[in-house]
């Protein structure tokens, strides 16, 4: 992954930029997914399984709320870092777009320390922060089709200590403008920095339709949700994930729930 020694972008020295154009699926070159590397890196969603179960139930939950409410643009954020936000945006990204017809994009907005190429194993030669500084001026450079699925993906490349001068320049308005314009059945997961860290979170919220509020059990304090959800307002929170929750044997959610039900998925031949 490249790093960048120098990573200050002055919103002086990025361009204005007229509404992005957000290719259509057909224009982007075809990352082919590995199925083993996904697994390795967390990403369950890829195959049904008892594992998958979670991220499946999340995918629905998160398409009820959507339907009727006209808002197919969601962030996704956690308090501090290590919650496991971007698992959990990666994993409900490939879930939603392995639905038959439904089209999703994935942004990766976490500029400070973002991991969606890596977790996906996309490897690029420029990334959306390149086309943020003004470097490069068409989108489909930076994005990647995930095999012949309905997600396009993308991603950032390197680490950057100052991204706000990123998502305050004209660009990334015309990029959030681009969004807009994308049909209210594409559903735009942006996996955003930890709300904590810096103001990013909160300033790209704002132009989003809603957001989700990741919670690492047992480690998030009730206190810190709450402090989350108030420095969020007014932005819609479709909903809290609470990640990292084992439950007991008979719990019908959590990981122990995944063992409970594996022998739903064997071979009903066998």
């Amino acid at each position: 992954m490249k790093m960048d020694n120098n990573p200050a972008y002055p919103v002086g020295n990025i361009a204005a930029a007229a509404t992005a154009v957000i290719p259509r699926l057909a224009a982007l070159k075809v990352h082919e997914p590995d199925a083993d590397l996904l697994h390795e890196n967390g990403i369950v969603a890829w195959e049904n399984g008892p594992e998958t179960r979670a991220i499946n139930l999340l995918r629905a939950q998160v398409r009820k709320r959507l339907e009727g409410q006209g808002i197919n643009r969601i962030g996704v954020t956690s308090a501090e870092p290590d919650a496991g936000k971007s698992f959990v945006t990666a994993n409900l990204a490939v879930a939603l777009s392995r639905i038959e017809g439904q089209e999703v994009v994935l942004f990766d907005l976490d500029l400070r320390r973002p991991t969606v190429a890596r977790r996906l194993g996309i490897e690029t030669s420029v990334g959306l922060e390149s086309w943020l500084s003004g470097d490069i001026d068409n989108l489909a450079d930076v994005g990647r089709r995930f095999g012949q699925t309905g997600l396009s993906v993308y991603a950032t490349n390197g680490q950057y200590t100052r991204p706000g001068e990123m998502i305050a320049s004209a660009r990334f308005d015309a990029l959030v403008d681009g969004l807009g314009n994308l049909p209210k059945s594409t559903i735009v997961l942006c996996d955003l920095p930890p709300a904590f860290i810096s103001d990013d979170a909160v300033t790209v919220v704002e132009r989003l339709d809603a957001y989700i509020h990741v919670i690492d059990e047992g480690i998030t304090p009730r206190r810190q949700a709450e402090e989350l959800r108030a420095m969020m307002e007014p932005a819609l929170c479709l909903g809290a994930v609470l990640n990292r929750y084992a439950g007991r044997w008979n719990d019908s959610y959590g990981y122990a729930a995944a063992r409970k039900y594996a022998r739903y998925y064997d071979d009903p031949k066998q």
